[in-house]
């Protein structure tokens, strides 16, 4: 039993290690690509597209 909790464990903190690397290169990635480091990253969902266009 402690074996298998051990090997849930392990897999669980492998994915949630290699989830918060994927996220940070994103991220990392999205602000070397931006020419103005203030600029929403592209992958942002959050805002709507009538929103952007009026923002420019």
């Amino acid at each position: 039993m402690e074996i298998s909790l051990l090997g849930t464990g392990v897999q669980l903190m492998t994915m949630l290690t290699n989830s918060f690397l994927t996220m940070k290169e994103t991220l990392r990635l999205c602000l070397q690509s931006s020419p103005l480091k203030h600029i929403l990253c592209p992958l942002d969902v959050s805002q709507k597209p009538s929103d952007l266009a009026s923002a420019s």
